[in-house]
């Protein structure tokens, strides 16, 4: 009798953890499902690369959890399944990320500069003095509404605009009277020195470097590649937002090898 007892509750536990996994995945499968309808959608109308990326990049990882969830229920219980369980926080965390990237990637940077060009000039007041230029790529309005934003920060804050000098030649774009701006391909924001004034110019870039980080914007110091023959002047380099997600991944990686 007690035998029987104890098969019945197994036969209903069982019957319990198969119905929560048949939920589990019909959610999973419909998250995959409409995220991959809605990447395909946004490829349709041509929308920008990244987000479109970040979108089918959650639906297969939607995907990839549905059929990991089915390995488990092969596999059964003991120590793979605690190994399951480990790997299921883990990609929880990757999902949360790749919720933040996409939200990165599909915010305008103007929009973070907004209400916060005061915390942007205290920031860099103590290099009063620093001459910069900016060079952006000509058909995006998400950058030039950007820079157009930013500059006065830096103006504010005692900076010097210089125009982008080509040889002889400025950079031809200009916007409202200010310095002439040029065009460079770029990722992300690119800060840019001089080899001659690395010494002299690196605290101002590392300065300008954590002020945008603070305020959400991906901005990193590069080694001097760019076409521009103002020497002393701090060169920012604005393309396009590019993921971070590669450099995460990679990085975590790393940390578990």
């Amino acid at each position: 009798m007690q035998l029987g007892r104890t098969i019945f509750q197994g036969f209903l536990r069982s019957r319990g953890e198969t119905i929560m996994q048949w939920v589990a995945n019909s959610i999973v499968s419909f998250g995959a499902f409409a995220l991959l309808i809605v990447g395909i959608y946004l490829a349709i109308l041509d929308r920008s690369a990244p987000t479109i990326i970040a979108v089918l990049g959650t639906g297969f990882l939607f995907v990839v959890l549905l059929l990991l969830a089915k390995f488990k229920r092969f596999k059964g219980f003991g120590f793979e399944a605690e190994m399951w369980e480990e790997k299921q926080k883990e990609a929880a965390a990757l999902v949360e990320d790749l919720k933040q990237e996409l939200q990165r990637l599909s915010t305008a940077r103007g929009s973070l500069v907004r209400g916060k060009t005061e915390e942007i000039t205290n920031k860099l007041m103590a290099f009063g003095g620093t001459e910069f230029d900016c060079a952006f790529a000509r058909n995006s309005g998400e950058q030039a509404d950007f820079w157009w934003l930013l500059q006065p920060a830096l103006t504010a804050a005692g900076w010097k605009n210089v125009p982008w000098r080509y040889g002889q030649w400025v950079g031809g774009g200009s916007q409202g009277g200010r310095p002439e701006t040029g065009e460079a391909a770029a990722t992300n924001v690119e800060i840019h020195l001089h080899p001659e004034q690395q010494d002299t110019l690196k605290p101002a870039a590392s300065a300008l470097i954590s002020a945008l980080n603070d305020v959400g914007i991906d901005a990193r110091y590069y080694d001097f590649n760019i076409y521009n023959d103002n020497r002393s002047a701090l060169h920012i380099a604005i393309g396009e937002k590019h993921s971070l997600m590669a450099e995460k991944l990679s990085g975590s990686t790393a940390s578990t090898t």
